[in-house]
């Protein structure tokens, strides 16, 4: 019975015991031999946090992704409203310097417009639009 006791002692006191089935074979002392059920429980465990922690590491890269072209498409959005505010201001510009170009052309008229004329076309013509 001691000599039992005395391995069930020796058996317990290893780190890896739970993962250890011992036993006492007369003829070659204590032997440990390896519990593979509960080895494979810990490497499918194992398995399924490596899986789960990629799936989990793709998933906030992709909300990153959707966040940033959410973002991209507002930019490109407000753009667009912007280009559309430019080309109606160059659009009036441009009537305007036609309407400057005919006053000019006539020999009559106000001696304001002609000036405010003159000094609009030399802008327009110096102007990048």
């Amino acid at each position: 019975m001691q000599m039992i006791a005395l391995f069930n002692a020796e058996c317990q006191r290893t780190y890896f015991a739970p993962m250890l089935k011992c036993t006492y074979n007369m003829n070659e002392g204590l032997e440990r031999k390896p519990n593979f059920k509960l080895f494979a429980v810990l490497f499918v465990l194992f398995i399924l946090l490596a899986v789960g922690s990629y799936v989990y590491i793709q998933y906030k890269s992709y909300l990153k992704l959707q966040e940033n072209a959410r973002m991209a498409i507002q930019e490109n959005t407000s753009l667009q409203q912007e280009v559309v505010k430019y080309e109606q201001l160059k659009n009036a510009l441009n009537q305007e310097n036609d309407r400057c170009e005919k006053l000019l052309t006539q020999e009559e008229g106000n001696f304001n417009d002609f000036t405010y004329c003159q000094k609009l076309i030399e802008f327009l013509s110096t102007a990048a639009l």
